[in-house]
């Protein structure tokens, strides 16, 4: 099971004149010490953060988003952040599943070794969809706020085409 618990955040309300992709604009937008989104893994609550684990992931997200709704059989993600990395390796089965295979390098809150035991998981395509989509959406409605539009964020219709 992966579910993907969105909190309520502060915002900064600050548009940084200087960014240019989806990435850069939410790092600009959450402040630092405020509320953890959590993922779910197997009942394992990963907390993130918004300014700068969630900031990176987005285009991760929107990439699964793709895979699942294209023709590959396999993707490969890295999550990039320090307190979320980690690497996934998805394949699509045939029954409308998606075996994710996880190895497992730095997770805030020291849940390393236990996510190594439950590194193997198969969660339905539609489900974790669902899940990215939720995510996207509360991403999206946040750059709103804060003033963020696709004449600034060169990805950002990207973001809309995924929620």
């Amino acid at each position: 099971m992966i579910k993907i618990q969105i909190s309520n955040p502060e915002l900064s309300f600050v548009k940084n004149k200087d960014d240019a992709s989806i990435e850069e604009a939410l790092e600009s937008i959450f402040l630092r010490n405020t509320e953890y989104a959590v993922l779910i893994w197997e009942n394992l609550f990963i907390p993130l953060s918004y300014k700068y684990d969630i900031s990176i992931m987005a285009k991760d997200f929107i990439k699964i988003l793709e895979f699942i709704e294209g023709t590959d059989s396999k993707i490969e993600i890295h999550w990039a952040s320090n307190t979320f990395s980690s690497i996934w390796y998805l394949t699509k089965l045939q029954n409308g599943e998606l075996e994710i295979k996880s190895l497992w390098v730095c997770v805030l809150g020291e849940l390393r070794e236990l996510l190594t035991k439950k590194s193997n998981i198969c969660v339905t395509q539609i489900a974790f969809s669902k899940e990215l989509r939720k995510m996207l959406f509360f991403l999206k409605d946040c750059l709103d706020k804060c003033g963020y539009t696709a004449n600034e964020l060169y990805d950002y219709n990207l973001l809309i085409k995924y929620i």
